[in-house]
């Protein structure tokens, strides 16, 4: 029958007792479940669709879990981030991943071809090439009579811990966003459920009592935040001012916008991968999964 989502023949699934549910274990996707239902769904997604299923599932198989796929997930989780990333992200992604397959510099770590995955790659050929590149740059080395075994240098667990400062230094997510009573209860049940539940703390400016000048608070707000939402449903020029001055810091933002005011976001930031959502509900599970698919080492989930 072969995996649902890669489609790798070697892998037979197991039926949950008295559900319409299957596991599969495979050594691409990682060990993940879905329905019967999803699992026909499957059948009718991209190549590149299916690409972005296996990382998310083999995402959470590395983090000791399991990703449960059902009708309403097996869409929004290929539709909620962008794995188009130049060479350098790509190699961040690497040196993350063998950081954390290695755990200490006096271990080490296997990579395997199956492992291309991880880091957005869909072959072993562009596996190999990263795995090169990263090695001329002396953040890497091969454990030359031990197979496929690497690992980091000096140079390199120093690239990684400087990796993670920049996405741990601080819990605050800044969301910026239209200040009215239309979007109140896109913060209340998709921004903050979303945001807290993931172990951030949430923060929108209008939110938060302060005696200073508005402007100087949301510039000092955003230097001590370790993620930005730019939410553009009202096509506010200041969320503008705020992701722009979020991306010069070098802080990860994430683009949003509600899908009848989305032809009016500005053609400069039409580049960025928006989730476009209709409903709070809607937003909140794509926010969910595009932070979990792009932001590593992120607070703990409470």
């Amino acid at each position: 029958m072969g995996c649902a989502i890669c489609k790798d023949k070697n892998i037979e699934p197991k039926e949950v007792f008295e559900t319409d549910e299957f596991i599969y274990d495979c050594q691409v996707c990682g060990k993940y479940k879905i329905t019967r239902t999803a699992k026909s769904m499957v059948e009718g997604l991209s190549i590149q669709e299916r690409n972005k299923l296996s990382f998310k599932t083999r995402k959470i198989h590395e983090q000791d879990s399991i990703l449960e796929l059902d009708s309403k997930n097996i869409k929004s989780i290929p539709e909620s981030f962008n794995s188009e990333l130049n060479v350098f992200e790509t190699i961040d992604k690497l040196l993350l991943f063998v950081a954390h397959r290695q755990k200490k510099p006096s271990k080490k770590a296997l990579i395997l071809p199956v492992d291309s995955v991880i880091i957005y790659t869909t072959d072993s050929k562009e596996l190999n090439f990263y795995i090169s590149e990263t090695i001329s740059l002396g953040y890497l080395k091969k454990i030359h009579d031990q197979g496929n075994h690497y690992s980091l240098t000096l140079k390199g667990w120093e690239k990684v811990i400087s990796l993670q400062s920049k996405q741990v230094d601080s819990k605050k997510a800044f969301v910026a966003m239209w200040f009215s009573d239309e979007v109140d209860s896109v913060w209340e049940d998709g921004f903050f459920p979303a945001l807290n539940e993931l172990g951030y703390e949430p923060l929108r400016i209008d939110k938060k009592e302060h005696n200073d000048k508005i402007d100087d608070h949301i510039i000092a707000e955003i230097r001590k935040s370790g993620l930005l939402i730019a939410d553009f449903t009202g096509n506010r020029n200041g969320v503008y001012f705020e992701a722009g001055f979020a991306m010069g810091l070098g802080i990860p933002v994430i683009w949003t916008c509600r899908k009848d005011h989305i032809d009016n976001v500005h053609f400069d930031t039409r580049q960025y991968n928006h989730i476009v959502w209709e409903t709070p509900e809607e937003l909140m599970e794509k926010l969910t999964y595009r932070i979990e698919a792009t932001i590593p080492n992120r607070p703990t989930p409470r």
